[in-house]
């Protein structure tokens, strides 16, 4: 276990720059997106330029421009998150990710947005049903993305299978590096810009862990070694 997170920690180290930027645009985006109608509706309200008669009217207009930057929001942070999986998938092999490999083809953008819309739907009857279900459904399709992204072969429901097959195979370790993986992002999403470096954190340790469910080979992390004391 402690492997896992050792290893999402030196491929971190080896390319945080990277990671952090992509990270970055994911978490400060919708941010600002949220934000800035906020703002715009208040100072509008503060100034009188628009009347709103009571605080409902005042809410309300709130929320009509935030739904829509919020969507926006959304996107752009599932697609930092899809480009920081497929760089940690080639971090793991060993290569250095460049601006290109945050992009996906076409083809597995369409692919991604079948498999989310179809967990969406288990989830949604699993939390129907009982809220454990829809929680568990959640878990198996962790690996969902790493299948759609790092294996082109892979259809929809074959990815949905894989990612169910992969933690059904080590459930126990799968269940360990995701909950303190959450935790992780969790208290460091606490102060908000602990985002950044939490989010590639996170999904490097899932990538190695993906790896080696699949027992795919890994590049090793280049771990930093002290320098050689020179001798007089």
């Amino acid at each position: 276990m402690s492997e896992i997170f050792s290893k999402a920690w030196e491929y971190f180290k080896q390319h945080w720059i990277f990671l952090s930027v992509v990270s970055a645009i994911g978490v400060l985006v919708p941010a600002l997106l949220t934000a800035v109608p906020i703002i715009k509706v208040w100072l509008q309200a503060k100034a009188g330029t628009i009347d709103y008669p009571d605080f409902q009217s005042f809410y309300t207009a709130i929320l009509a421009q935030v739904g829509i930057f919020g969507c926006i929001g959304m996107i752009v942070l599932f697609l930092a998150i899809a480009g920081l999986i497929k760089a940690s998938l080639k971090i793991t092999e060993g290569g250095t990710p460049q601006v290109s490999d945050v992009f996906l083809d076409g083809g597995t953008y369409l692919k991604g947005f079948l498999a989310l819309l179809v967990c969406t739907i288990l989830y949604a009857i699993g939390l129907v049903l009982c809220v454990v279900p829809g929680l568990i459904l959640m878990f198996f399709t962790v690996f969902v993305p790493f299948e759609v992204i790092g294996n082109p072969n892979a259809g929809v429901m074959d990815a949905i299978k894989n990612s169910f097959k992969l933690v059904k195979s080590d459930w126990k370790t799968t269940i360990v590096v995701f909950l303190v993986g959450y935790i992780i992002t969790s208290v460091l999403g606490s102060t908000g810009i602990g985002l950044i470096p939490a989010y590639p954190f996170f999904y490097l340790a899932l990538t190695v862990l993906y790896r080696q469910l699949k027992g795919q080979g890994m590049a090793a992390p280049q771990i930093d070694a002290p320098e050689p004391q020179q001798q007089y």
